[in-house]
C-alpha cells in the first residue's frame, strides 16, 4: 500500500502563518508526528485553502497581511460548513486583550510564540480529541432523532398504507381480466411495498451517510446505512 494511502485517514492540520520559516518547521513537526498538513501564508489565502483542504484542525497566526487571524477566525465561524473545525490562535504576546478577543470570534485555544513543541502537540490532541468526542455525540443525536421520526411515521403511516395494499389486493382480484386497470393496481402495489422496506431501512440506521441530491443539498444514503 502506497504511503499516501495508509496515512489518508490521518489527521490534517492547516496552518496559516506569514512566517515561511515557522510555517516550514511547524510542517515538519507535524508531518514527523504522524499528521497532514497544507499552508497559507495570508488570512485570504487561508481562508481559500480550508474550503479545499478540509482541515481537522487550524493553527492561525494572528498579525498577517491582507486579512488577520482574527477576521479569518470571524469568517469561518461564520460559515456552516467550517464552523466547527477547532483553531489554535498563534500569537506573539500573551495580552489578555487579544486572548478576550480570539475567545469572541470563536478561537478555541491559544498558544504564545515562542513555543514548546511538546506543548503545540499537546494542544492540538487535546482539541482533536474533542472535536472527534463532539462529532460522535453530534451523530448520536442525529441517529436518536432519526429513530424518533421513523417511529413517528411507522405509527402514523403504516396502518393507512397497510389498508391501502389489502385493498389494492382486492381490486386486482376482482379485475384479473382488465389489463389496464391490473397494470396500475400493481403499480400502486409495487409502490406501496417500497414504502414499507424504506421506513425498515430508515429503522436500521446506524450512521448518518449522505449522498448528493442536487445543488447543494444533501440526503440520507439509505445503501451505505451501518
Amino acid at each position: 500500500m502506497e504511503t499516501s494511502d495508509r496515512l489518508a485517514n490521518n489527521p490534517k492540520v492547516l496552518i496559516i502563518e506569514d512566517d515561511k520559516s515557522l510555517v516550514k518547521y511547524v510542517k515538519h513537526l507535524l508531518e514527523s508526528n504522524g499528521y497532514l498538513t497544507d499552508y497559507a501564508y495570508n488570512g485570504a489565502s487561508g481562508i481559500a485553502k480550508v474550503k479545499k483542504f478540509k482541515p481537522d484542525i487550524i493553527l492561525l497566526d494572528v498579525m498577517m497581511d491582507v486579512m488577520d487571524g482574527f477576521k479569518v477566525a470571524e469568517h469561518l465561524k461564520d460559515e456552516v460548513t467550517t464552523k466547527f473545525i477547532p483553531i489554535i490562535m498563534l500569537t506573539s504576546k500573551a495580552d489578555t486583550v487579544d486572548k478576550v478577543r480570539g475567545l469572541n470570534c470563536g478561537i478555541d485555544d491559544y498558544i504564545v510564540k515562542p513555543f514548546e513543541t511538546n506543548e503545540l502537540l499537546a494542544r492540538i490532541a487535546s482539541l482533536l480529541s474533542k472535536k472527534k468526542n463532539f462529532e460522535k455525540f453530534a451523530e448520536d443525536e442525529k441517529i436518536k432523532t432519526l429513530k424518533n421520526v421513523v417511529a413517528s411515521v411507522n405509527h402514523e403511516i403504516n396502518n393507512p398504507l397497510t389498508a391501502i395494499m389489502i385493498a389494492v389486493e382486492a381490486l386486482l382480484i376482482k379485475y384479473k381480466d382488465h389489463d389496464y386497470v391490473t397494470d396500475k393496481l400493481k403499480i400502486i402495489s409495487n409502490n406501496s411495498t417500497r414504502i414499507k422496506e424504506i421506513i425498515s431501512e430508515l429503522d436500521r440506521v446506524q450512521k448518518i451517510i449522505t449522498k448528493e441530491y442536487y445543488s447543494d443539498v444533501d440526503i440520507l444514503n439509505l445503501n451505505n446505512r451501518r
